[in-house]
């Protein structure tokens, strides 16, 4: 089945897809919310989902990209679908190791960089946000930010298929948290909202960011950038 998306919120529908259980392909342009400009090439994002007439909306993002290798692995050990999408989605937060420690969310394929101001929301605009520092890091002055964010997200997605990330890997993201500026984020975030006509409150980073990396989301930190766990504030 084939598609176009109808706007630039990146919207598609699809008719007379049978119920059951689905892996999804999309490719085309995004907004880099850290640079504020829509992108020059292509990136790809995959999903996998069991469709029904209660779960028939998917939204294709980070998220849903770096999980898809370690579910198709899963599945080829005999996991059952359900099983192998929500154990690839706990290891998943518990490996990239970005933001704070977060139990339980919505499932990956209903959050959305542009929906409400929820935890889930938070955390994949949080991850979007540090890949592309990330990729700004390895691209330095002469590279292409845009070329090494879609190397990192394919590397890191073959990476996690064993439930595992490379330290490497987890040092970089760690590091690009740290650096990240999240108000520059949001303002740009803000921004793209207001030219694709949506007017509703967004994600709030600091809500899912630790960037001093002592468990304490940056809302909750009095000192963002310097871990002091031995505060009587507890941050």
């Amino acid at each position: 089945f084939n598609t176009q998306t109808i706007n630039d919120r990146g919207q598609f529908s699809l008719d007379a897809i049978p119920a059951g259980d689905i892996f999804i392909e999309g490719e085309g342009y995004y907004f880099n919310e850290v640079t504020g400009e829509v992108s020059s090439s292509q990136l790809t994002l995959r999903a996998y989902h069991r469709l029904d007439e209660n779960n028939a909306t998917v939204v294709l993002n980070l998220l849903t990209q770096l999980s898809s290798e370690r579910i198709r692995v899963l599945l080829e050990e005999g996991a059952a679908f359900v099983d192998a999408v929500e154990q690839s989605e706990v290891e998943l937060r518990e490996t990239l190791g970005i933001g704070i420690p977060i139990n339980e969310l919505s499932p990956m394929v209903e959050l959305d960089l542009m929906g409400e101001p929820e935890l889930g929301n938070a955390y994949l605009l949080a991850v979007s946000a540090v890949f592309i520092e990330a990729a700004i890091t390895l691209a330095g002055d002469q590279g292409s930010v845009e070329g090494e964010l879609q190397q990192l997200v394919n590397t890191t997605t073959l990476d996690l298929a064993d439930g595992e990330l490379d330290a490497s890997t987890r040092a970089l993201f760690e590091a690009a948290e740290t650096s990240l500026n999240p108000e520059l984020v949001e303002t740009n975030l803000a921004m793209r909202a207001m030219a694709v006509g949506l007017e509703t409150p967004l994600p709030d980073l600091d809500t899912v960011l630790d960037q001093d990396h002592d468990d304490a989301a940056n809302i909750a930190d009095n000192c963002t950038l310097i871990p002091n766990l031995d505060q009587l504030d507890a941050d």
